[in-house]
């Protein structure tokens, strides 16, 4: 049995490189893979020319004064499911190759972990993280709090949006900026009357996806994030958070796991305590999207 574990688990990584894994929300923010469990804001600063970005044909750099600097933990994110003795001896006589029922496990277990993502992202808009963690107790993290701008009905979208971005511009940073919306947030944006030109214009009303869109407004790429996740939306109904794409980083580490390798996923096969003759697939992750809460306006709705 531990020669034939050993055997499957060598193919696993090429094995998840190859499927295909999506978000929400993560896919907008660029990442760094390191092979430590915690990160530091300093290093990532240094590392990244994601900080160092231009607005328009303007160079900008983020201010260092302007940045809170810390060391944080990655999450240990994980998803297990049973691999039953059937379906181990099926995976050996086919080679290596991946059997259909154990390639499900594995990408149900991708998006147990992704949608989790999602939703660390979700709550580092706020500035804080809370989260249950593995195996017991709860993962928390704190980056600051972001500049906040109230939004009332009687408000002019466009103004507020304006604010918004003047706030961040002034920390220094540059590059893409989206706003993403809550339902109820998104509804008020779509009946502003200063935008209604605009939409008309763009026959884009009723049109958006979760995690798409195709309306921009000042340069401002407009998020509907109201996709439930564990029956609650990523971003709540009367928020928006308004986020330069140099604010947020996705950093992965060691997992937490024999033998783990500095990559974004690895899934490893076990023993199974409960089943000898069988054995447990184990997909990890460990994680953190690192936000520097200078470059995200929080906008509450009144």
């Amino acid at each position: 049995m531990r020669e034939l574990l050993e055997q499957l688990n060598a193919s696993l990584i090429e094995v998840v490189s190859k499927l295909e894994i999506k978000g929400y929300l993560f896919p907008y923010f660029k990442e760094q893979i390191i092979p430590e469990t915690v990160v530091k804001t300093a290093d990532l600063i240094r590392a990244f020319s994601t900080l160092k970005v231009t607005q328009s044909d303007h160079p900008a750099e983020v201010k260092a004064e302007s940045v809170n600097f810390g060391v944080y933990p990655l999450a240990d994110l994980r998803y297990k499911s049973v691999l039953t003795p059937d379906e181990l001896r099926a995976w050996e006589r086919i080679s290596g190759d991946l059997p259909t029922a154990v390639a499900g496990k594995i990408q149900r277990g991708l998006a147990y972990i992704t949608l989790t993502q999602d939703k660390l992202i979700a709550k580092a808009f706020t500035g804080s993280i809370s989260h249950p963690a593995y195996p017991s107790g709860t993962f928390s993290v704190s980056f600051g709090t972001p500049a906040s701008v109230s939004w009332s009905a009687s408000d002019d979208f466009i103004n507020k949006l304006t604010d918004g971005i003047n706030k961040i511009r002034s920390k220094g940073f540059g590059g893409k900026l989206r706003l993403f919306v809550g339902r109820t947030a998104f509804h008020r944006i779509l009946s502003d009357s200063t935008l209604s030109t605009l939409l008309t214009a763009q026959s884009i009303a009723g049109s958006f996806v979760a995690g798409e869109s195709n309306l921009i407004v000042l340069g401002v790429e407009i998020i509907p994030a109201f996709i439930e996740v564990d029956g609650s939306p990523l971003v709540a109904d009367n928020r928006a958070y308004l986020v330069a794409e140099d604010s947020i980083v996705n950093v992965y580490g060691l997992p937490n796991l024999i033998n783990a390798q500095p990559v974004k996923y690895q899934p490893v096969i076990v023993y199974n305590e409960h089943d000898l003759q069988g054995a447990e697939i184990v997909v990890a992750s460990r994680y953190l999207p690192v936000a520097f809460v200078e470059g995200i306006v929080e906008y509450q709705l009144s």
